[in-house]
């Protein structure tokens, strides 16, 4: 299916619609006030380690130190490293493994100096994640520096192609390194695979050089911005445009296509029509919807996508699909048209992590191997890797989608102010509850003189309409005055009671 790629410029935020046809299966946001840092290299600090999580916290000069589990610290060192004129660690030590993931204690020390990249943003309390492992991304190729492995897509097929880009690898790998063919690999030509090649080594020898002299808490490398990233991880035979509304935008990406592929300059086109980009194709709406909690199937069924902290749920309900036959075939058809919009809406919402799905019950064990089935085929075009297990008896999968990049949730909404995250909030009649207990333990402090009551203007105006009597009760009782105020600062569950003479 023809694939656009269409890109939103902003002085302020940069968003990136991939459509398949005229829908979208993709979104990338990036804001110049909180810009990601994933894949960023830095001279780090062993600032301590954790025996007991097998880990370590690496200050690389941010607000908080990062995190390196053992299993990404662990790397074998290459030819580069053992010349102290492109030294990777300042206090160099011996690397081994004690058992299958190896000793955080044997392969780092406190004040050690190690190179790291970023695999994942600080969020929240929790510093950015880390690894050792360095991986450097283009257009055709990946070179992994501390890894002498040749990997090649599982999307190139043909076996004559594969071999061939295994036989021009295997050389590279064994000179430093490893190597991994992406999809665009497949029929380049061996010369311009060589020359992307040299131009990864010329860049890690010099990352090293940077490295050896690098102070602690330096980053030696950036990654690209939002918009050649794209053009890097989305760009592939099927994308037959690329649309850009800023000028500045269309000019940088014509100069950074023309480096890698002088070809691509006719797909790209500036946009300059008065109405939005995204608006003309409808991205705003399903930007919107994307955030939705329900998902209706065009049958009239619907998915409930909920987020806990550590894992989604994913809900299938029959809602208005009643079916022509049997139960059985109407829950397993209404499965598997939800199987179709599953797989849509996590790589459209950028889902990772444990992931349940609640499919409907379905009796026979046929039928349920004919679901998960179909889920497995649905996923295996989605080029982030799921790991599906097994269905049980009473319809549930449990699943795993590697984590890419923060979710379209995380980047476009915040907790809520008012339920703190809960996803619900106190109900009127327990936040009155809560105002009268306060009304009453202070109203006994302080007799005699006046109490402010701040509330929100919607809970105010309950407490007055429902509660008016329990007020004068309480008045009467701690011989006080008490003022109700609403005020369109204070939250729905929140209030303030300020005391006035007395």
């Amino acid at each position: 299916m023809s694939q656009t790629l269409l890109i939103n410029a902003m002085a302020s935020e940069t968003r990136i619609a991939l459509l398949e046809g005229d829908r979208p299966v993709e979104f990338l946001i990036e804001r110049t006030s909180d810009r990601s840092i994933v894949g960023n290299i830095y001279v780090g600090s062993v600032d301590r380690i954790l025996p007991g999580m097998q880990a370590a916290f690496i200050d690389i000069g941010l607000d908080r130190c990062g995190f390196l589990y053992v299993d990404d610290a662990v790397i074998d060192t290459p030819p580069l490293e053992r010349d102290p004129t492109t030294l990777g660690e300042t206090h160099p030590k011996p690397q081994h493994r004690s058992g299958p993931k190896g000793d955080i204690a044997t392969v780092l020390h406190q004040g050690q100096h190690v190179v790291v990249q970023v695999l994942k943003d600080p969020v929240g309390t929790k510093g950015a994640r880390l690894t050792r492992k360095i991986t450097l991304p283009g257009h055709r190729l990946v070179y992994l520096p501390f890894e002498p492995n040749i990997g090649i897509s599982n999307r190139i097929t043909d076996p004559a192609e594969r071999k061939r880009l295994a036989d021009l690898l295997t050389p590279l790998s064994a000179d430093q390194g490893g190597w991994i063919a992406r999809t665009l690999c497949e029929g380049v030509s061996n010369e311009d695979l060589h020359e992307e090649a040299q131009k990864f080594r010329d860049l890690w020898k010099e990352l090293s050089k940077v490295a050896a002299s690098a102070k602690p808490k330096t980053r030696i490398h950036e990654e690209l911005p939002l918009v050649a990233r794209a053009v890097r991880e989305l760009l592939s035979p099927a994308v037959e445009q690329i649309i850009v509304d800023d000028g500045a935008v269309f000019t940088e990406l014509c100069k950074h296509v023309s480096l890698i592929g002088p070809h691509l300059r006719g797909h790209i086109r500036h946009y300059t029509d008065p109405e939005p980009l995204f608006e003309t194709h409808g991205i705003e709406i399903d930007l919107n919807r994307a955030l939705d909690r329900r998902v209706w199937l065009k049958s009239g069924g619907s998915l409930v996508i909920d987020h806990a902290e550590a894992l989604t749920s994913i809900d299938v309900n029959t809602g208005r699909f009643v079916g022509k036959k049997s139960l059985e075939e109407t829950v397993t058809q209404l499965n598997l048209e939800a199987v179709r919009e599953i797989a849509y809406q996590l790589r459209l919402r950028n889902i990772g992590g444990i992931i349940v799905i609640d499919f409907v019950d379905m009796t026979q064990a046929t039928n349920r191997e004919r679901v998960l089935t179909a889920l497995t085929r649905e996923l295996s075009k989605d080029k982030v890797k799921s790991t599906v297990l097994r269905m049980s008896e009473i319809g549930l999968v449990e699943m795993t989608r590697k984590r890419t990049r923060e979710s379209l949730t995380e980047l476009l909404t915040e907790p809520c102010p008012h339920c703190r995250g809960r996803g619900r909030i106190k109900a009127s009649e327990t936040v009155s509850g809560d105002i009268l207990r306060a009304l009453l333990r202070l109203g006994r402090q302080h007799a005699g003189g006046t109490l402010l009551l701040n509330l929100h203007p919607d809970m105010a105006k309950h407490v007055q309409e429902i509660h008016l009597q329990d007020i004068e009760i309480i008045e009467q009782r701690c011989s006080i005055q008490i003022v109700p105020v609403p005020r369109d600062g204070i939250p729905w569950e929140g209030f303030e009671i300020l005391r006035v003479g007395g």
